[in-house]
């Protein structure tokens, strides 16, 4: 009984500290402890931002098309929302959501014109489309679209030679 009243206690005083970003910081304090001392984590405008001891940045919700690292290498897919996003010097991930099969053809159509003409692999499934290849400048580019949730995800990772 007394265990129930403490947690109900400490809920209540959540709540309350809720409207002046006192449960922002506790929720992040939350999920850093989880995630371990080398990951620094930031919410913001309702997304996650992880990143770790090594510079790379998750971020899931809210997220835009990173205007540095692996992320800049690339066309930006301009079609859908964002869902979460991955980016460093050497790997860049992004999944967007409401996206159409039209969207995923024409931004293949980019990517080669971008270069990514080496080692083409193209696959297409009943609800499933996938593209990889490879740019004489050390970088690897796979896309993949599923109609039945119509989503795109999009890496790009960068390998020396």
């Amino acid at each position: 009984m007394r265990r129930t009243a403490v947690i109900v206690i400490a809920l209540l005083l959540l709540l309350a500290l809720s409207g002046c970003g006192v449960k922002d910081k506790v929720t992040e304090g939350i999920i850093e402890n989880i995630a371990g001392d080398d990951v620094d984590v930031d919410l913001d405008e309702g997304s996650i931002k992880f990143k770790d001891d090594e510079g790379a940045e998750t971020t899931i919700g809210g997220a835009k098309w990173p205007k540095d690292g692996a992320g800049a290498l690339i066309p930006v897919f301009k079609k859908g929302e964002i869902h979460s996003v991955k980016n460093s010097e050497e790997e860049f991930g992004i999944t967007l959501l409401n996206v159409k099969l039209a969207d995923f053809d024409q931004y293949v159509k980019e990517l080669k014109k971008a270069g990514f003409t080496d080692s083409i692999e193209e696959y297409t499934h009943e609800n499933a489309k996938q593209f990889s290849a490879h740019r004489g400048d050390g970088q690897k580019v796979a896309v993949s679209y599923a109609s039945d949730n119509d989503t795109i995800t999009i890496v790009l990772l960068l390998f020396s030679e």
